[in-house]
């Protein structure tokens, strides 16, 4: 079992009445630090406490990809949530790779990031949330379907919930599970679609979208008939958007609304 080195550095901003910390971390599950970028309600008290929601970024982006879309601090404090924005390290897919032992990203999120956060931070423990767009949509569903119970719902925007229609998958995702020609049966296995018999049974509520111009539409629409097929309860919103950060920053407010929803179903508590 690997021995594990955590290095965790704290940072604290309090500019304009905004509360933020950044945390880095360093674990041999992963080839280099991640930084997470926490999002705090602007009246925290760590007395009580909060729903929280990771978002994760899709390829070529970083812990900062989220805010640079849309304004965390805003949602953090309208919503009342906790909002944590980890780093997808060079593009690791959010998964552990069976091909580079250096590469094991659901290792360090779950034996690693998971448990610092809940431990820093004043966190209902029933009422987590995990969502992304395009890769972290892919990370999103990939990390709820491991370990279903660590959260309430999952979500995902403009996601690679197959990946076989990755624009990726013959470079980065093959470095990641061996060349897509011949390792066809782990990108079915690696694939969300492929997950979903986990939560038959869990009475979990999903949510996804995407835009009808997005090349990830088609395969979209195939989760959702999965999803109906095997009884899930999901909601999809499928509405005119590509590929793109105007479509994301108007589609993360709809997943917002729909967590928020999950716990406060007889009452508007934003």
């Amino acid at each position: 079992m690997k021995k594990v080195l955590v290095i965790v550095i704290f940072c604290f901003f309090a500019l304009s009445l905004k509360a933020q910390q950044q945390i880095v971390l360093i674990s041999p599950f992963i080839p280099s630090p991640d930084t997470i970028w926490v999002f705090l309600p602007q009246r925290y008290n760590p007395l009580q406490n909060y729903p929280a929601i990771y978002l994760l970024h899709g390829k070529g982006g970083s812990y900062k990809s989220w805010n640079e879309i849309i304004d965390l601090d805003s949602l953090a404090t309208e919503y009342n949530f906790i909002i944590i924005c980890p780093d997808g390290i060079d593009d690791l897919y959010y998964m552990n790779s069976p091909v580079n032992i250096n590469y094991q990203y659901e290792s360090y999120f779950f034996n690693i990031l998971y448990p610092i956060i809940l431990k820093r931070f004043s966190i209902d423990n029933e009422k987590i949330f995990i969502t992304g767009f395009s890769m972290g949509g892919f990370g999103s569903f990939y990390l709820f379907l491991k370990k279903p119970d660590y959260f309430l719902s999952c979500g995902s925007s403009s996601g690679l919930l197959d990946l076989n229609y990755s624009a990726s998958k013959n470079d980065r995702i093959s470095e990641l599970l061996g060349d897509y020609k011949n390792n066809k049966s782990r990108f079915n296995k690696y694939s969300p679609i492929n997950s979903l018999s986990n939560i038959v049974g869990k009475n979990k509520h999903i949510f996804f979208d995407c835009g009808t111009e997005d090349y990830l539409y088609e395969s979209n629409n195939k989760f959702r008939e999965k999803c109906r097929k095997l009884k899930i309860k999901a909601t999809f919103i499928s509405q005119p958007g590509d590929h793109n950060l105007i479509y994301w920053r108007e589609s993360v407010k709809f997943q917002f609304d729909f967590f928020n929803k999950l716990i406060a179903p007889n009452k508007d508590n934003k």
